[in-house]
């Protein structure tokens, strides 16, 4: 069991010095389990061999970051989130919106965002989204906008004509008007720019649930910084307040996860 317990250690020092991603954030379990697919996929039965296997094989480090790093991600994923952020948040600022997608994926939630801000938003709002990621295949998949049918099953159809172009082969381009006011870059919320301040909103659903609770309390109270005052923050259907960050938050919708900064 010490050998295991070590060559995981050793496993986790590689991944943080190889493929500069920081495995120290995540919990435990579900961190084996994703690496215990690389090593089935490889057929390689320890960690410590994965490790020494790692490190001089370019393409397994790839696949490593894919499966660290993925999310599932569709327009609208749980509809009513959105909508109740609409309905309640969005509603309220007449005059600049500032929204952050934190774990954006491949850009379907920070577009939503954006749709949600359109059709809510007072006239002459002026409105900016920020989707985040570590994973910059999916950031370049998001920047280009196009997606199949598939990740279009929970939106709503009167939005899919309003928002979207149609191409060949059942895939679908968000439309310029929404892509212009959707900006992606790569950020770790281990490391985030100081530039990243002034929010009235910050999404950051089904991040947490594979991160420790150590790391999600420092990145809360990061997100409670950058928040503006009054701002509002929400989290997946899964994920809640805890210990002393629940004084910085009042809880403005229970059932969909959006909390009011105090």
């Amino acid at each position: 069991m010490e050998k295991q317990n070590n060559g995981f250690e050793m496993l986790k020092e590689k991944i943080k010095e190889i493929i500069n991603f920081d495995p120290g954030t995540y919990k435990e379990k579900p961190l084996k389990r994703r690496l215990r697919v690389r090593m089935r996929a490889t057929g390689i039965n320890t960690f410590f061999e994965y490790a020494r296997y790692l490190e001089d094989n370019t393409e397994e480090q790839k696949k490593l970051a894919d499966a660290l790093t993925i999310n599932v991600s569709k327009f609208f994923r749980n509809r009513d989130a959105f909508e109740t952020l609409g309905k309640d948040v969005v509603k309220i600022f007449t005059d600049t919106l500032n929204i952050w997608s934190a774990g954006c994926a491949s850009g379907e939630e920070a577009y939503t965002l954006a749709i949600i801000a359109m059709e809510y938003g007072k006239p002459g709002l002026s409105i900016s989204v920020y989707g985040t990621d570590i994973d910059e295949m999916s950031l370049n998949r998001a920047k280009k906008g196009i997606y199949s049918a598939q990740a279009l099953v929970e939106t709503p159809s009167i939005y899919i004509d309003r928002y979207f172009n149609k191409l060949n082969g059942n895939l679908y381009q968000i439309k310029d008007e929404v892509r212009k006011l959707v900006h992606f870059m790569k950020v770790n919320l281990s490391y985030i720019p100081e530039s990243f301040q002034n929010f009235n909103i910050i999404v950051c659903r089904n991040v947490f649930i594979y991160l420790s609770k150590e790391f999600q309390e420092k990145v809360i109270k990061e997100f409670y910084n950058r928040l503006n005052e009054g701002g509002y923050l929400v989290l997946g259907k899964v994920e809640t307040m805890f210990g002393d960050i629940k004084n910085l938050f009042y809880t403005f919708n229970t059932k969909e996860r959006i909390y009011r900064k105090v």
